[in-house]
This record gives structure tokens, sequence and C-alpha cells, in this order.
């Protein structure tokens, strides 16, 4: 029994609320005003987290994705990456706030204060991340160049230095209480951009 129809024999009077003809009569009329729940099935065949194979290309499609061949959960994070292109105003605050949103930690973006943007991604989205960058599914602001993309194994511990006043975001060596496991930057972490 749905939570509709649940309602809707509760509102029934005493004299009928327990007889099973009564309860069979609102499950028809409420099957046939909902037509048998097909908005919600159609809701949840086509959500994103549950989605696979076609109703996945079809969401893609939608996006202005291409699959190329990927697999279900990697096309599943491309897709996510469009989806959140798509539905900002491309300022620094707003690609910080979706991108944490969709993302968390694993995928951080840099402003080089230079008109251009680095991305430093976790290696868990090693087998999208040339797509990411071929299909230009990276936010950033008007006239923001995304310059380069790093790969990282945690992209909020990525050792440097600050730089006068500036403070780049990187970690140091390590902190009073412990040594931090972090990564150093190398040409290994660029990906071909």
């Amino acid at each position: 029994m749905t939570d509709i129809q649940d309602y809707y024999e509760n509102l029934l009077i005493i004299q009928y609320h327990d007889l099973p003809k009564a309860g069979a009569t609102i499950g028809v009329v409420v099957n046939c005003a909902t037509g048998d729940e097909i908005q919600q099935q159609l809701y949840e065949a086509f959500d994103i987290d549950v989605a696979v194979g076609v109703q996945l290309d079809m969401i893609g499609d939608f996006v202005g994705v291409k699959r190329n061949g990927l697999s279900d959960s990697d096309y599943r994070n491309l897709i996510l990456f469009g989806i959140a292109k798509n539905n900002i105003k491309p300022t620094m605050k707003n690609i910080d706030d979706i991108i944490y949103q969709f993302f968390g930690n694993s995928v951080l973006a840099e402003n080089g204060q230079n008109m251009s943007i680095t991305y430093i991604l976790s290696t868990s989205y090693s087998n999208i991340v040339q797509e990411v960058y071929n299909q230009k599914l990276l936010p950033a602001p008007l006239g923001v160049d995304v310059s380069t993309i790093l790969e990282v194994p945690v992209p909020d511990l990525v050792f440097g230095f600050e730089r006068g006043k500036m403070t780049t975001g990187a970690v140091g060596f390590s902190t009073q209480d412990a040594v931090l496991d972090g990564t150093f930057l190398t040409k290994n972490n660029l990906v071909g951009v």
C-alpha cells in the first residue's frame, strides 16, 4: 500500500474504515488518479544515483556529456561534472561551493590569481580526468582558463609553501603534533592538458 492510498483510506468515516471493499475502492481511485504512480517511477528511473545503462545515456545526452566507452560508475561521475558546470554562475565562490557539494574534498579548484584555475583531482577520477578536460566540463569564470589539472591521491594534502602574504592552500611538511602524509607535485601529477 502506498502513502497516498494510506492517506485517503484514513479519511474514510469510521463505519467504512475497516471494510476491505472500501479500502479496495480507495486503492482503485488512487491508482487511477496517480496514473499507477508513473510520475514517481519516472523520477526514480532517471535518478542519477541509481540510473544505469541506457538511463544514464539519456541523462548524459540531456546534460551534454558523451559516454565514450566509460563504465556506468565513471560516466555517472562525468555527468556530475557536467551538471556542476551547467548549473552555476561561474564565480570562484560558486565553483568552490558546487564542487564541494558534488565531490567533497576529492576535487579542488585553486585560483591562480593570473586568469587561470588549477584543478586538483583525486586519483579516484583517473579514468575520467582526460574526458573531463576534453569535454570542457570544469567550470571557470568568464575569461579564465583552466590551465592545469593535477591528479593526486588526496587533493587537500599537497605540500607547498606560502608566498609572501598570499596563502596557496598547500600544506606544510608537518604540524606540531605529527608529520603529514602529503603529495609532492611533479610532472607525473600533471594530466595531459
